[in-house]
């Protein structure tokens, strides 16, 4: 008996893996572009991060609606322009960036991963020093306030 599981075997994803649009427009039932679909592939990339996390964790994208788990060369890559991208995500791309296995990678990439990661760090401690740091000063009313 062969069982395939549903949405996607998980467990049969490595890096490197592109999963086409078009068999992901089958799963989920919406055509491509369309608002359901989109949340759909935005929820099945976060569920592969999540299943992989512990065991070999990886870099889901979507590329021209195609799912892609990235590889560590691309990873280092990837993750080092989404941390210049986007503040926002900057944590998360950071914790992404650690988390590659450097043993993988060229040498090249790996001077490129180690200058990365060294950067992010400065950058993170940073910024979470400026937060805590930087208090803003409630402004002064000039409509009166309640009666007590």
């Amino acid at each position: 008996m062969n069982v395939k599981k549903y949405p996607v075997d998980f467990e049969s994803l490595t890096k490197g893996t592109t999963i086409p649009a078009l068999q992901l427009q089958e799963i989920c039932g919406h055509p491509i572009g369309s608002t359901k679909y989109n949340f759909f592939i935005m929820s099945l990339c976060q569920q592969i991060m999540d299943y992989k996390r512990d065991s070999d964790p990886v870099t889901v994208i979507v590329h021209l609606g195609n799912v892609q788990i990235l590889t560590d060369s691309e990873a280092v890559i990837y993750n080092k322009n989404d941390f210049t991208r986007r503040e926002r995500g900057m944590f998360r791309a950071h914790k992404r960036q650690l988390r590659i296995n450097p043993a993988s990678l060229t040498p090249e990439e790996k001077i490129i991963w180690e200058r990365s990661v060294i950067n992010q760090s400065y950058i993170v401690q940073s910024v979470q020093k400026a937060k805590k740091q930087i208090r803003i000063e409630a402004s002064k009313r000039n409509t009166p306030g309640l009666l007590e």
